[in-house]
C-alpha cells in the first residue's frame, strides 16, 4: 500500500509548473514574463569579487571605504555595491568607538571604586 502525498506536494507541483511556464514564456519573447521572472526569481543583489583590504583598523576601515569609491568610478561595482561596502566599513568604526568607550568606562568605575 502507497503512503499518501503530503498535501503541500501539489502546492508545490503547481508552483513549479507556473515557474516554468513564466520562465518558458519569458524565453519565447513575452516582456510580461521576462519581467516576472527577473523580479521574482533572480536575487536582486550579487556575489562581488573585489580586492578589498581587511578591515582591522580606523586606517584600513578607510582604505576600504576609498577603495569601494574607486571600483565603483571604474564601473566594477554598481553605487549601490559602494554604498554598502562604505556603509561596512563605517559601522566597523562605530563598534570600535563603541568598545573604546565601554573599556574607558569600565576603566573609571574601577579608578572610582577603588
Amino acid at each position: 500500500m502507497m503512503a499518501a502525498r503530503p498535501p503541500y506536494i501539489r502546492r508545490q507541483c503547481a508552483r513549479f509548473r507556473n515557474r516554468m511556464a513564466a520562465i518558458q514564456a519569458a524565453l519565447g519573447g513575452d516582456v510580461q514574463a521576462m519581467r516576472l521572472v527577473l523580479d521574482r526569481w533572480l536575487p536582486r543583489e550579487r556575489l562581488v569579487a573585489a580586492d578589498m583590504p581587511k578591515v582591522t583598523s580606523v586606517a584600513s576601515a578607510q582604505l576600504a571605504a576609498a577603495r569601494a569609491l574607486e571600483l565603483a568610478t571604474l564601473g566594477e561595482l554598481t553605487r549601490a555595491e559602494a554604498e554598502h561596502m562604505s556603509r561596512l566599513a563605517r559601522n566597523y568604526l562605530e563598534l570600535c568607538s563603541i568598545e573604546k568607550l565601554e573599556a574607558r568606562v569600565a576603566e573609571l568605575e574601577a579608578e572610582r571604586s577603588a
